[in-house]
């Protein structure tokens, strides 16, 4: 089955950052095109927007942990070529459940992982990960 964003707009909102013809997008500035929708679906540009996929989108994580849903974005990511899930919240503070569910997807799938929890950083995974966590989250990430 492939999936569509359909009415979620999470990485749009400003949650995530990227630039997007010229225009710095961060936490507290969304994408100056969007509106209810993006403006120029059309022609967006390649990077970041038509390139950037969000992990429930390209299907790794369950139907119920659709952005838009849940109120968080997780993007795979790679740092020293190791595979990591991010967890970013999306307006509103994860709740239990929510986080719950997914650090079970990440026990279950040998995945990754890195959330936050009132801007505290926590890692699960393998210990190369785990010993990275550090240098991960003091590297600012754009969407590419």
């Amino acid at each position: 089955m492939i999936r569509q964003c359909g009415d979620c707009t999470a990485c749009c909102e400003g949650w995530l950052t990227a630039e997007i013809h010229g225009v710095t997008m961060k936490p507290g500035t969304p994408c100056q095109y969007l509106k209810k929708k993006c403006t120029i679906y059309d022609k967006r540009p390649v990077n970041p927007c038509q390139g950037y996929n969000c992990a429930w989108l390209e299907g790794h994580l369950p139907m119920s942990l659709k952005p838009n849903f849940v109120n968080l974005i997780v993007s795979r990511r790679i740092y020293k070529d190791i595979e990591y899930y991010e967890v970013t919240e999306a307006g509103k503070k994860m709740t239990v459940p929510v986080l719950n569910e997914i650090i079970q997807w990440a026990h279950k799938n040998k995945k990754n992982l890195l959330y936050r929890v009132h801007n505290q950083p926590y890692t699960i995974g393998t210990e190369e990960f785990i010993n990275l966590q550090d240098e991960i989250v003091n590297d600012t990430v754009m969407l590419k």
